[in-house]
Order: structure tokens, then sequence, then C-alpha cells
């Protein structure tokens, strides 16, 4: 989607509040205590333990209730949202910059006056989700930038040059005011200013780029809001529940969001994890290298997972939802596409003699395309072109995205060719006009500029191969951090001794007398039995306990592989389960 429409302009996650919600655990009572008299029931004075049984008692009904995607570590749903708006800004960095902050001011906020009195739900809290090493979390900065630092307006910043001669300076006094924003309140941003040293707007703006590694959006905060996500109040005051609310600024952004939420490492044991670090930390003289290891294999092949997930997985509910559908074109080569059966019903009405078992894919309806278009492309037909209950094909009213192998133009120039050629020149036969004597080199030479026109209606502006990259880059060092260094932590508190290491660090030693001695020449031949050979006594068993159709079938294979034809084999199996159809 990011490579046909372009960088989303924001990202917005919303949490589930069920203790919160009256509607809902009115709707579990009544289911509770089966009784339709409810004009004693009032939500709000239940207690949160009370509250919280109806919840997990009907675990069903609350899936059904709130239609979110992923599942937190306290077992309750939330979404993860793309958002494209319309004539939003697209060039938020550079001459768009003054639009971009009236959208910004329109849409996001961190004020308690427009959070209707629940900004509570909306106030950061250090975890121990916040720090990427698990323990003391002295030294450690919040992964999400808490507390967030306050400013008289709206500000779009880049980071300063580190070439800048400033640079270290402002840097310094960037991580001093977060430390002094973080231990201590101020009544207003003057006081703030005053008491960080700060003379004036432009020097406290040359700070926060000092602080900043990429292009990032500081929103209006009063020094009083230094704790509140931002949010936007339309949509909060509907859903009284925590929620986020990102403007996108650059290809850094979109991809970071990615990578946090797709990327994200399993709960596993989670609680458990901590207690052994939280062990190991606080009883270094404790041998338990032994009981790591075996409840590390524990953790590794368990996984939690509360009733509200596991209901949402019975249920079948989608894991994720677009407002715009999504069709793949399976680009690879004819031979190499997946196929899918008819149904039973549609085989029984071929001729017996018919081979067309299969259903048509993209491609095939392609190619059955009426004249009318004729000039369509490949591509083209797919997002843009729909059948109606008339059986006649008409234009859809919102073209859908498309996808599809996406050869690298860099490693395999000859796919690349072949892929773009498919999708964007109209055929009427793919084996002969495109694929046969690779007539698709020639045809891409040909239309190159018409391919690259073309192009332009299913990809967007966007580097999406940059953001790819900078995908992978942050995949990397996300694990480096959070498992590597986490490993490297334990393996120097517990350092094992290394058996082999005087065979390395010593060839003469006695250990290693026996390599002294087995020099190449004195070493003879060695007969080492093929293991994928079967035993003839096995091959006449299982020949004499096949049936006389199997045995037939497997004759014929036989017979195949022993002539000099060189045609291909092919066979198709098909019958229900026990027919015997893996001989």
């Amino acid at each position: 989607m990011i490579r046909q429409l372009g960088k989303p302009t924001a990202f917005m996650t919303l949490s589930t509040n069920e203790i919160g919600w009256p509607d809902l655990l009115t709707l579990l009572h009544k289911l509770a205590e089966e009784k339709e008299d409810m004009q004693n029931f009032i939500a709000s004075e239940l207690s949160f333990i009370q509250k919280s049984s109806l919840i997990n008692n009907d675990a069903v009904t609350c899936a059904i209730y709130f239609n979110k995607i992923e599942f937190q570590h306290r077992g309750s749903p939330h979404a993860h949202i793309l958002l494209w708006l319309d004539n939003a800004p697209t060039d938020i960095l550079g001459e768009e910059q003054k639009q971009a902050i009236e959208m910004i001011n329109s849409l996001v906020s961190v004020s308690t006056s427009e959070a209707s009195g629940n900004i509570k739900l909306l106030t950061h809290k250090h975890t121990f989700t916040c720090y990427k090493k698990i323990g003391s979390n002295s030294g450690q900065k919040c992964r999400f930038e808490a507390p967030f630092m306050p400013c008289k307006s709206t500000m779009i910043l880049i980071p300063m040059e580190k070439t800048n001669p400033l640079y270290k300076e402002h840097l310094k006094r960037y991580n001093e005011i977060r430390i002094n924003l973080e231990s201590n309140d101020y009544d207003s941003i003057d006081d703030y200013y005053e008491s960080n040293n700060i003379r004036s707007d432009e020097e406290y703006e040359y700070i926060l780029r000092a602080g900043i590694s990429r292009p990032r959006i500081f929103y209006k905060r009063h020094p009083s809001e230094k704790w509140h996500n931002t949010f936007n109040p339309f949509v909060f005051n509907v859903l009284k529940s925590n929620m986020d609310f990102q403007i996108i600024t650059e290809e850094y952004s979109c991809a970071a969001y990615v990578v946090e939420y797709v990327n994200k490492t399993n709960r596993g044991i989670s609680n458990l994890q901590r207690k052994i670090i939280e062990v190991m930390n606080e009883n270094p003289e404790f041998d338990i290298v032994e009981i790591t290891r075996k409840m590390s294999v524990d953790m590794l092949n368990t996984i939690e997972m509360s009733s509200q997930e596991a209901a949402w997985y019975l249920l079948r509910l989608p894991m994720s939802k677009s407002s715009v559908a999504v069709q793949y074109i399976n680009t690879c080569w004819p031979i190499e596409r997946q196929k899918i059966r008819k149904t039973q019903k549609q085989i029984d009405e071929l001729d017996d003699d018919s081979t067309d078992i299969w259903k048509e894919d993209w491609h095939d309806k392609y190619q059955k395309r009426p004249e009318e278009l004729e000039a369509i492309s490949l591509a083209q037909f797919v997002s843009k072109y729909t059948k109606n209950k008339k059986g006649e094909f008409v234009r859809k009213k919102q073209p859908q995205v498309i996808r599809y192998r996406n050869y690298d133009m860099t490693q395999d120039y000859n796919e690349y060719r072949r892929e773009m050629v498919t999708l964007h020149i109209p055929f009427r036969n793919e084996d002969t006009e495109i694929l046969a004597d690779m007539k698709f080199t020639t045809i891409y030479d040909e239309h190159e500029n018409e391919i690259l026109e073309k192009r332009k209606e299913f990809e967007s502006n966007i580097d999406i191969q940059k953001t790819i990259d900078i995908c992978r880059q942050l995949c990397h060092e996300g694990e480096l951090i959070d498992d590597e260094s986490e490993i490297r932590d334990i393996a120097t508190r517990f350092p094992e001794p290394n058996p082999f290491e005087e065979l390395y660090r010593n060839p003469n030693a006695a250990v290693n007398e026996d390599l002294r001695i087995a020099t190449l020449k004195n070493l003879g031949a060695i007969a080492k039995r093929r293991e994928n050979i079967m035993s003839n006594d096995h091959f006449c068993e299982l020949m004499r306990s096949a049936n006389e159709k199997q045995k037939d079938l497997l004759l014929h294979v036989i017979h195949h592989n022993l002539s000099a034809e060189k045609s291909p084999l092919q066979l198709f199996f098909t019958g229900p389960a026990g027919c015997g159809k893996p001989l």
C-alpha cells in the first residue's frame, strides 16, 4: 500500500478500555446474571475486581464487542492504524511546512482541556517496556522519549549537523534539560526557560535539534503536560481509552513504525524472564546456569495467551483490515505459479476427457478480456476493472492496490524486465508474446519509457527501496540490542569454561596427540554406506504390499525412468483421505 499510495499521513494506535465502557459492562452483567431487569445495575459502582471478573468470564462477547487487532501484555486487544488523509501536505519538511503545522494543530493535541476529564488515560508512566535492558533502569532513557519536551508552539525540526561547532555543547544541554524535566515540575514555560538557563526561543530550538537524530515534530506543550501522549480529541472523546496519534514526517518514521509493531518479539514468558534477571542480579553467588538453561528452553517452547486472544482466534476474526482492497498478481514464471483446483461440483460438470480442472487466475481472466479492453495492461485490469452481475467488465469506483513479486532490478535484471512487461504491456498470450525466446527483453527495451510512465499509476514518489532498507537496518539493530546484548550480559556474569580452549591455544598439548599422529599419508581410504539407498529386500517387500493399481503405476514410473524417452512424466493424484494416494 505504501508503494502505491505513498507515505501515510499519520498513524494511530487505539487501545481497549473494557473496565471504562459502561455499555460493555452492562451487557456482560446481563449475560452473566441472565436477568432482563437492569434498572438497579450501575456499571460505574462496580469495583475493579468485579469489572475484571465480568470481562475475563465472557471473552467471546468482549472479542466481538471491540473489533481490534493486536493483543497487549494484559490480554486486551489494540489496533495499529495507518492513515492516508485527503489533501494532506506532502512536503512536510519543505515548502508545505506551514500548512503541515496548521494540520497538526487541528488534528493533534496534548491539552488537558480537550480530554474531557480523562487525561489519566493518556498519561505516560514508566514501566519495564520503556527500557531496552532488563534490570536496573538507572542511566537508561525511555524509548518513548518521555517526559516530552515543552514548546511554546508546534515545530517541525531537523537534526543539527554533527559538524556544527556548537553541536556537542547543545547536545550536553539537551541531556541535562531532559534530566531536569523528569525530576522537576515547572509552573510555566517561562519558569522552564529560566530554570534551565534558556535565553531565547532560537537557542531552545538549537538545543532540541542537537538532541534528535531524525526529523521530529515537537507539539505545543505546557510543562505540566510533559507526560501526556498525543491524541486526536474527537477519537479520544468517542473511545475514552488510551490512544496515540502521530504525524509521519518522512520515510524513516514510516519504517520505524512498521518495525516497531511488525517486528515485535513475542511476549512469551516475559514475567518469568524478568524474574530470572532479578534473581541473578540479587544473588550473583547462585549457580543457576543450568537452571536458567533449562528454563530458557521451556520459555522458547511456551507462549502466554489471554482468554480474549484465544476467543479472537476461535471466532476467526480478522487480524487486519483495510479500507482499500489489495490484490496480488503472481508474476513468477507460469510453471512456478500455484493454482487452486475447482470445486467438486464444477469438476463433475466437466466432460470426461476434459483436463480443465484449475480455477482461473488473474492472468487467465486478463487474456480472455473483451476487445474494448484491448489496450488495458494486466496491472490496470486487476486494479481498476471488475465484472458486474451482467457479466460485463466495468470500471471500479475506487482502484485497488496491487502487489506483485517485485524483482530487484540490480540483482536480477532479466526477471525485473519480464515482470514489468507482464504488468504494463498489453498481451493476449503470455507464453508466445512475452516468454518465448525471451521476447520480454526486446519488448522492455522498446517500451521502456511507456512502462515507466504506467508505473507512476501504481507507485508513489516515495523511495520504497530506501524505506525497506531502513526497515531491515532497524530490525538488525533491534535484534542486536534486544537479544545479543542481554545474552552477552548473562554470559559475562556466568562465564563457562571452554573445553576446547587448550586445543586451540596449544597444538602440541597432549589432547592433540591423535591429531599429530593421524597425518594424511597414514590415513587410508574410508568406505561409507549411502543412507538414502533402499535395500533389495525392503524394495521387494514394499512392491509385494502394493495393490494392483499401485503396482501398475509403479511399473509405469520405473519403465519411464529406464526407457530412452525423455518426455516429462505428468501424473495427477486425487481422492479422499485414506484412499492410498501416498502408495
